[in-house]
């Protein structure tokens, strides 16, 4: 889409940078921007009403001195809508996080970024009709949010399914309070009324009409309506113009659609807010939820932003499979036999079940499978005597708390990767599953409070595990690792996008006649991702650097090998800020007696810039890398090359012009670093194992440094009787830390999957 007359990219308003336009009407110009000083990305709304106004450079001008009156009026109403949505916190709402006065001779809303997408995208995803519990989800914060600006005398007056939108973590949000309310009517002749044909009540269509927050439940009663019969109700004035000249009702009721899977409450209530005479609608939010709820509700447990469709229970069998693609000119089969397993958290339903009302009950299945705190304070509103009242405040807690769990019922097991993102957590391994025997790669996700949501087990009969994951914006997953079939000695890499409710998307194998496996992935600017790994062109060949560059639906773009005379692998993979890349590893094979640390830096255009084995003459390995809050890229790993015959941890420090000065983190005994982050604050977070503890076996081992990397900050070795490794490391918005891998009991032997959450800055381990 063009926009006109907008901000072009990188001019500054204050310490935020604009980055692009993402939305423009009537009223208003949407940007895209980045937070210099917090490194977060932010939405801006610019006051630009453009029949009255112009641009010169990038101040905002009357386009008349006729207009410079209503350009003042529109100013002021933008200033008044900016202070008082500033004034509510709702998680249904979007945050006025600033308000910019007289910049550009204008004004500016700053916003968060919401990340998701909006109803009607979600729809159209669909395969069918949403079911009512859907709805409801959807609904519940909905209304919250309606009920607490309506209390504040204000109407939205522009809900509709592109007005809605949807968290990758399940909640619902209003958007876009101000375009509606910019009516000049009564002001000015020369401002268009703004109505939305189908979803705007007959009062919006001239200036005079009595609007409040029945204007409001008739356009959130039109997007119901939208959402069950796939289309739009008819225009109000088409519909008010044949009631008023004795004609039949051009809208048809839901209910004479046919309503199937709703309640004819439901239907009934979404008709009362369709009521063309203001009058004979709910005259309050409050009111209209009573209608809604009056009848029983399905038990579906959640929406999905993607599929629908899910499994409840445990199946081992076989799922189709998508096209393969054919890579290196091969036809090779993608396979994949999947488990999806929804876990619906509240099993406190189950001993309630026969005491609560419906509604109730379904209230309480949402706001458990959810596990958020908008659901729970919903409930906790309007269940106040629930038996389960307290167990949700607990849950509130649970979700600024640190825990420390293990996954895979006691089966064999080990985290080899995490990602998060919008307070979501998604750890990939493996687990050994004893019936019939086989290991099969595996993700989970979790809540916040470390509560399952679900798992996908991938595989067939063999050895296949996940080395490598990233979350995106959609609440998807995508996961690379490496499938070896049973009696079989090489191995095929595999790369699978997982749905935000866990069903398999895609699956891609690639191979050739050696060993392949991918161990790392990041996903590009331009949402391509790339992954990195070894290959061997045959069984008995060395090994070499390995680069993939993969579409979002899988299709392979580029394939590349880096050749080193003594073998090699990537361990791991990141995009630079000019959007180049940086891979790095290691040379030789794991096998290998003195490996050195390998490092390739690429351009965007996918020009060799760096291609360096720094190291010294002992075993020096590179196991995990990210971009620093400078652009820097920090290294993780361990060397025996600085004076001592164990192993230390180690930190690099790659600069742009391609300096490597080193942080050895020397302690007694053998120590690796796996992982590595870095908060917005520049702190450095590093996580591995080490012996150094006193103890006959590793431990976990995290640490917590100055951006400078000169002085710990905190540091924490486990010393739990067990066996225990980081292998991952991720960060919460909230300060928390994420680290996941395994824990081995000294009895048994016998490794499992183990997640713990962690606030280094309370000193909270979750053990």
């Amino acid at each position: 889409m063009e926009y006109k007359n907008t901000l072009p990219a990188n001019t500054m308003l204050r310490q935020y940078r604009i980055e692009k336009v993402i939305g423009q009407g009537g009223f208003g110009i949407t940007y895209l921007a980045y937070d210099t000083e917090l490194q977060r990305q932010v939405a801006i709304k610019e006051c630009y009403p453009r029949d009255f106004v112009m641009r010169e450079g990038t101040a905002v001008t009357p386009a008349t001195p006729q207009s410079e009156v209503d350009y003042k009026w529109a100013l002021g109403k933008f200033m008044d809508e900016a202070t008082t949505l500033a004034k509510f916190r709702h998680p249904g709402i979007v945050q006025v996080l600033q308000i910019l006065k007289e910049e550009n001779n204008t004004a500016y809303m700053v916003l968060e970024f919401v990340r998701g997408q909006s109803l009607d995208a979600w729809l159209k995803t669909l395969p069918g009709r949403p079911s009512q519990a859907q709805l409801d989800t959807i609904l519940q914060p909905i209304l919250d949010a309606l009920s607490s600006v309506h209390r504040e005398n204000i109407a939205h007056r522009d809900i509709a399914p592109d007005n809605i939108y949807i968290r990758p973590s399940g909640e619902a949000l209003l958007l876009d309070f101000g375009a509606a309310r910019l009516t000049l009517g009564q002001h000015s002749k020369t401002l268009n009324l703004v109505v939305k044909d189908g979803y705007s009540a007959p009062e919006q269509y001239y200036s005079e009409g009595r609007q409040g927050p029945w204007t409001d439940i008739y356009a959130l009663s039109a997007t119901l309506y939208r959402c069950i019969a796939g289309k739009k109700p008819p225009d109000a004035m088409a519909r008010l113009d044949a009631i008023n000249n004795g004609e039949p009702d051009p809208m048809t009721s839901l209910e004479a659609m046919g309503g199937e899977g709703y309640s004819s409450e439901y239907l009934a209530a979404i008709q009362k807010g369709l009521a063309p005479q203001t009058k004979s609608r709910p005259q309050s939010i409050q009111a209209w939820r009573k209608d809604l709820m009056g009848g029983a509700i399905s038990a579906e447990p959640a929406i999905s932003h993607v599929e629908t469709s899910t499994q409840t229970k445990p199946d081992r069998g076989g799922l189709s499979t998508s096209k393969p693609a054919k890579p290196r000119g091969s036809h090779l089969v993608a396979y994949v036999s999947a488990v999806v397993v929804m876990i619906a958290a509240g099993a406190g339903y189950l001993l309630y079940q026969g005491h609560l009302h419906a509604e109730e009950a379904q209230a309480w299945d949402t706001a458990s499978v959810l596990d958020n705190e908008s659901t729970y304070a919903s409930f906790i509103r309007d269940y106040p005597d629930s038996p389960n009242i307290d167990q949700a405040r607990q849950n509130v807690a649970a979700l600024s708390s640190a825990w420390d769990v293990t996954l895979g019922d006691g089966r064999k097991g080990e985290a080899l990767a995490s990602a998060t993102r919008d307070n979501l957590i998604t750890v990939a391994g493996y687990e050994v599953f004893d019936t019939p025997l086989k290991q099969q790669a595996v993700v989970y996700r979790l809540s916040r409070s470390g509560k399952t949501v679900w798992t996908a087990a991938f595989g067939e009969t063999g050895e296949d595990v996940f080395h490598a994951v990233t979350q995106l914006a959609d609440g998807s997953v995508i996961a690379v690792g490496e499938a070896t079939a049973s009696g079989d000695t090489r191995s095929d890499a595999i790369v699978a996008r997982f749905t935000p409710k866990g069903e398999v998307a895609w699956a891609r194998r690639f191979g050739g006649p050696g060993s392949d496996r991918l161990l790392s992935v990041v996903q590009r600017a331009s949402g391509n991702f790339v992954s990195v790994g070894t290959t061997t062109k045959n069984i008995n060949s060395l090994p070499q650097g390995w680069m993939l560059e993969i579409s979002p639906q899988g299709e392979l773009i580029d394939d590349r090998n880096f050749d080193h005379p003594d073998g090699g692998m990537f361990t791991s993979v990141v995009e630079t800020v000019g959007g180049g890349l940086v891979a790095a590893g290691q040379t030789g094979d794991l096998a290998g007696s003195d490996p050195n640390f390998w490092i390739i830096r690429l351009s965007s255009d996918g020009a060799v810039l760096l291609d360096r084995q720094p190291g010294g003459s002992g075993v020096d390995r590179i196991n995990g890398m990210t971009v620093g809050a400078n652009g820097d890229i920090l290294l993780a790993g361990e060397t025996t090359s600085f004076g001592t015959s164990t192993a230390d941890g180690i930190i690099l420090r790659l600069t742009p012009d391609n300096k490597m000065p080193p942080k050895v983190l020397a302690k007694q005994g053998q120590d690796r670093l796996a992982s590595i982050a870095t908060d917005s604050g520049g702190y450095v977070y590093a996580a591995g194992s080490s012996d150094s503890a006193g103890i006959e076996y590793s431990s976990a081992w995290i640490v917590k440094l100055s951006p400078d990397l000169r002085t710990t900050v905190w540091e924490s070795t486990g010393t739990d009787s067990s066996e225990t490794m980081s292998r991952t490391l991720s960060l919460m918005d909230d300060g928390s830390i994420i680290v996941a891998g395994r824990t081995t009991d000294l009895d048994t032997n016998r490794p499992s999957f183990r997640i713990h959450r962690i606030f280094p800055d309370r000193d909270e381990s979750g053990s």
